[in-house]
């Protein structure tokens, strides 16, 4: 047959995949595809958790210096800066006159606490902000019997009335053992200190005065202040001590009492032996508290400065560790209108008085928004004590200058 010329052209191999080769192919370059984009979310996410913890960190970062400055300026307690016609973040300045009490921010003055006397002597009352307390000044001292109790003491070490009293003219008619009585009026010889203590007691509460009055002190008062005591049953009897003072509250019967019920102890005690399993707080009127204290009356936020909970660890205790925290926490939120995807961050705080301890409790919390994990940073802190948050204050609105008029000295005189 002849040869056409096409034998060769025929015969000739065709470059091409198989269809294997090109299964592998396809599939490599899949890979190759998925990784780079695996690599580019991976990095994305990364991108995207770098961001949302640097976030968190400065919500942190802010959430704890507002913490701190609410340490030593108070503001979740009293805002200076509050120049509206109701004052409404100022709600612990106020004064019951139907109970004869004030809170802890009400001013010293004509009403809470009265100036009258001779400077520097034994009839001196009110509030003197240049007196120091010196540890050499007689008035100072508490001239009492420390084992004198309210209504169980029999006087077998005398008639300390004499020597320690609140009234200036002083009835001493009762007969005790061992037989003495004298039958009249007398002039006790040291009366300052007592009036000391149930002023500024009345004037900013049971944590205001344990804060004023020095770390030695003694609580206690001889006499008992009766019809000018509005808060309690008046009982006008001036042989004895005043029961407010040092008889043990009753729970659920008697909690405005200053006296814990330790062991039935009804005697003059100083801060550690008051303060054991018990506390005494700040109880804000504020809308973040659980309990809703802004709708507290000025009649129903007063008695909560003039009374104690029993917080020992022991189980008929927890509700009243509940009840405390109900009423003296705040709860605020520190980001009111944020973007959705921010996370919510919160300021806890508490201020009480339990074991000798002023306790100033900060908690910042933050919840994120895609998981709903709540996290809280809890720590306490040195803070300005309740004097010195008063002396940053001004009565009229306003924060103080030193040397100026404050809520410890109204009218700014020296």
């Amino acid at each position: 047959m002849p040869n056409l010329g096409l034998t060769k052209a025929n015969n000739a191999k065709t470059s091409a995949f198989t269809l294997i080769e090109l299964m592998i192919a396809i599939t490599l370059g899949m890979l190759i595809i998925y990784v780079a984009m695996a690599g580019f979310r991976t990095a994305s996410q990364s991108v995207t958790m770098s961001n949302r913890m640097a976030l968190e960190n400065s919500l942190l970062r802010a959430g704890y210096f507002t913490a701190t400055q609410d340490a030593d300026w108070w503001l979740s307690w009293d805002d200076p800066d509050d120049q509206s016609p109701s004052k409404i973040d100022q709600p612990l300045r106020g004064y019951e006159s139907a109970l004869n009490r004030g809170l802890p921010f009400s001013p010293f003055g004509s009403v809470a606490f009265p100036n009258s006397g001779t400077l520097g002597t034994e009839n001196e009352r009110g509030w003197n902000p240049n007196y120091t307390w010196p540890a050499n000044d007689a008035r100072a001292w508490f001239h009492g019997n420390l084992i004198e109790q309210a209504k169980k003491t029999s006087r077998i070490f005398g008639h300390y009335e004499l020597f320690f009293h609140i009234k200036s003219s002083a009835k001493l008619d009762q007969l005790y053992p061992p037989g003495v009585t004298f039958g009249g009026m007398v002039t006790p010889l040291r009366t300052w200190y007592g009036n000391q203590l149930e002023n500024l007691k009345n004037a900013i509460g049971y944590y205001g005065v344990i804060d004023y009055m020095p770390a030695n002190s003694v609580f206690g008062v001889l006499g008992d202040p009766g019809s000018d005591n509005k808060f309690s049953s008046p009982d006008d009897t001036d042989q004895k001590m005043s029961p407010e003072w040092i008889m043990p509250t009753i729970p659920g019967k008697s909690p405005n009492k200053l006296a814990n019920n330790d062991d039935d102890v009804s005697w003059a005690r100083g801060i550690a032996h008051l303060t054991r399993h018990t506390t005494y707080a700040v109880v804000p009127v504020s809308r973040y508290t659980p309990a809703g204290g802004s709708g507290w009356t000025s009649s129903s936020r007063v008695p909560l400065h003039y009374r104690s909970w029993s917080t020992d660890r022991s189980a008929k205790n927890q509700s009243n560790i509940a009840d405390l925290t109900e009423k003296a926490g705040i709860n605020r939120p520190l980001l009111e209108q944020h973007p959705s995807h921010w996370p919510e961050l919160t300021q806890e705080s508490m201020r009480y008085l339990t074991s000798s301890r002023f306790v100033t409790l900060m908690r910042v919390g933050w919840l994120s928004p895609l998981t709903g994990e709540k996290t809280h940073l809890s720590f306490t802190a040195i803070s300005t004590t309740l004097r010195g948050a008063r002396q940053q204050r001004q009565p009229s609105g306003g924060w103080s200058r030193p040397g100026a008029a404050n809520l410890d000295n109204p009218t700014g005189i020296p």
